[in-house]
């Protein structure tokens, strides 16, 4: 059986395709494997966790800790609902898309925009007891580091700042963390 030319060309462009197939997904899963971005379960691990924070750098004490470890359950409990109740307004928000109801559009809206305000509320709530749990010392020290817990950066600037030199970052000269907290403060940043 003789193999015609065009059958030759053809197991040719079919070798080349399956070549570039590999060669494609060898590259993206060595790009994959060396990408300076963290992927968001990494990312998560090097979040810093509240409760290490408040025993290592406020030196809370036992009673201190179980104090912490109960408002914390607390506070998670409570936000929990909030955002289980937002998740299924949103559903039904979504479902709207099918066959609008702006009355119920903006209901929905309305109650995902409460339930919102509860979890801040119920978080400055949590904060403030955890800040009364401190002694003078610790409430200076809380104040420096509330930012680390509360506000963590956003992905994309963390991202943007990890890959430019300190001194190129428009903005991002060398200061403390009180600067930071006392920049937050300031009445104008607080009606942003």
């Amino acid at each position: 059986m003789q193999i015609s030319k065009k059958g030759i060309i053809l197991g040719v462009i079919i070798a080349i395709l399956i070549l570039l197939n590999v060669v494609t997904i060898a590259t993206m899963w060595v790009w994959k494997i060396k990408s300076p971005h963290p992927a968001p379960q990494t990312e998560m691990m090097h979040k810093p966790d509240g409760r290490s924070i408040f025993e290592k750098e406020l030196n809370f004490t036992p009673q201190q800790l179980d104090s912490l470890d109960k408002y914390r359950k607390e506070h998670f409990e409570s936000v929990r609902k909030y955002m289980d109740e937002s998740k299924e307004y949103k559903d039904e928000l979504f479902d709207q898309l099918k066959n609008p109801d702006n009355a119920k559009v903006q209901e929905l809206i309305s109650k995902i925009a409460e339930d919102q305000k509860n979890i801040e509320m119920e978080t400055f709530n949590h904060f403030m007891k955890i800040r009364n749990l401190c002694d003078d010392k610790q409430k200076e020290k809380f104040s420096e580091i509330f930012k680390k817990i509360l506000v963590p950066e956003p992905r994309e600037k963390r991202m943007m700042n990890q890959q430019m030199h300190p001194m190129e970052r428009p903005g991002m000269e060398p200061r403390g963390s009180n600067d930071i907290m006392q920049e937050m403060m300031q009445p104008d940043r607080l009606e942003e």
